[in-house]
């Protein structure tokens, strides 16, 4: 006795909606494979430092010397700094 399969078939009765595979930017974001959460990690920490790493930089350049240089306003470095504050 020989057995056939039907592929058509089978999708029928399993949905068939189980096999899409996002792509793209999609893969990443909806993905529960432990290789992209840590590639999402390292690209996360990396904008990260170097965000913080450039507000670092402007609240010493505007610390260097007394008075406004960088931020034109009180208010900006007040919100830009809230630990100096």
């Amino acid at each position: 006795m020989t057995t056939t399969f039907d592929a058509h078939h089978e999708d029928a009765d399993h949905g068939g909606d189980h096999a899409h595979h996002p792509t793209g930017w999609r893969r990443f974001v909806y993905s529960t494979n432990h290789k992209d959460i840590g590639s999402m990690y390292l690209i996360f920490a990396v904008i990260a430092g170097c965000i913080g790493g450039f507000f670092s930089m402007m609240m010493r350049a505007e610390l260097m010397y007394p008075g406004l240089q960088v931020f034109k306003e009180p208010h900006t470095f007040n919100v830009s700094s809230p630990a100096m504050a």
